[in-house]
């Protein structure tokens, strides 16, 4: 029995709790994930590390944390894209509208993936909006209510099709589309 190598039974491995310092730090480096998704350089990312991240942080009880910073680096972004669509002249507002809304989507799709624990845990436990939909809201809420924005895409949109119904031949009906499809 001395030749054979004797079998042993090592104890469980001991639970131990995420402090604030560890939640922050993963934080940290999720928060410059959704920047560099935002910025369209997720092709450094790895989508299964980011996803075990998150994954820990809803684990050990910080998915406040983790939701609140969601929320509050996708509304940052969005108002750096208020401040430039404030900015666009009417000929181009639509097109750069519609372009904004169909990059914030792919953004949210992403992010969305990443995240999908906290939706299926975090978010139904504490009453909250799945991260897709809180996308949605916040750009309808940062983006579209904007005062420079609004009223001006909506009246161009009503001029759009003011002008289609008198017989002239509008640009882009898919342009419309997009816009109203908001």
């Amino acid at each position: 029995m001395s030749d054979k190598q004797k079998f042993k039974i090592k104890p469980f491995r001991t639970f131990v709790q995420m402090d604030a310092t560890g939640a922050d730090q993963i934080w940290s480096s999720l928060g410059d994930a959704i920047d560099e998704i935002h910025h369209r350089n997720a092709s450094s990312l790895s989508f299964e590390e980011l996803y075990r991240n998150a994954y820990n942080l809803v684990l050990h009880k910080h998915g406040d944390l983790l939701y609140s910073g969601v929320s509050d680096r996708l509304a940052t972004h969005l108002l750096e894209t208020v401040q430039r669509l404030a900015d666009i002249p009417d000929s181009s507002l639509l097109e750069e509208m519609a372009h904004a809304w169909s990059e914030h989507r792919i953004t949210m799709v992403m992010v969305r993936d990443i995240l999908m624990y906290m939706d299926r845990t975090y978010v139904p436990q504490n009453r909250r909006r799945p991260v897709y939909e809180l996308g949605l809201h916040l750009f309808r809420t940062t983006v579209w209510e904007h005062p420079r924005v609004q009223p001006r895409v909506t009246q161009l949109l009503l001029d759009a099709v003011a002008s289609e119904r008198a017989g002239l031949l509008t640009d882009d009906r898919t342009l419309l589309k997009q816009n109203i499809s908001m």
